[in-house]
C-alpha cells in the first residue's frame, strides 16, 4: 500500500528498512506496475540508527543519479564495514609520507612540528594547543 500512496503522489521513491518487503510478491508488483517508482533499502540490517543515516546519506545522490538517468527500480544499499585495509596506524603513514617525499621519518616530523609551532605562534595558540601538539 505505500509502494501504491507513494506512486500516486508522484514521489520518486520509496526508502525502507524492512527488505522483507521486496519479498512480497505485491510490494514487487507495485514497482512493476509503476516503473518510474524506485524502493531503496539495505542489503543488511543496520542497528545504528546514526550509521544507518549516514549511509543513506552517502548513497541517496548515487540513488538520484541513476534515477535521473532513468535507471529506476530497487536499490540495495551495503552495509558500512571497515576492511582492515581502511585502517592504518598513523606512524606507518607518515613513514610512507617520509619515504615518498625521499626524507627520513624524524625529519618528516621535525619539518612538520617545526610548520605547527609557526602556525600556533602567529595564531596565539601555542599556549592553548601546544600540548596536544607536543609542545608543551
Amino acid at each position: 500500500m505505500v509502494i501504491l500512496l507513494a506512486a500516486e503522489q508522484g514521489f520518486d521513491g520509496v526508502v525502507a528498512r524492512d527488505k522483507k518487503q521486496m519479498e512480497a510478491p505485491e510490494s514487487v508488483a507495485a514497482l512493476v506496475l509503476n516503473p518510474a517508482l524506485s524502493f531503496v533499502t539495505w542489503r543488511a540490517p543496520i542497528e545504528d540508527p546514526v550509521a544507518e543515516w549516514g549511509q543513506l546519506m552517502a548513497f541517496m545522490p548515487l540513488v538520484l543519479k541513476t534515477i535521473d538517468r532513468g535507471r529506476t527500480g530497487i536499490f540495495w544499499l551495503p552495509k558500512p564495514t571497515l576492511d582492515p585495509k581502511s585502517v592504518v596506524k598513523a606512524r606507518n603513514w607518515a613513514g610512507a609520507m617520509a619515504s615518498d617525499s625521499a626524507i627520513s621519518y624524524p625529519e618528516l616530523l621535525a619539518e612538520a612540528r617545526e610548520t605547527m609551532e609557526i602556525e600556533l605562534r602567529t595564531r596565539r595558540l601555542l599556549d592553548r594547543l601546544g600540548g596536544v601538539a607536543g609542545f608543551g
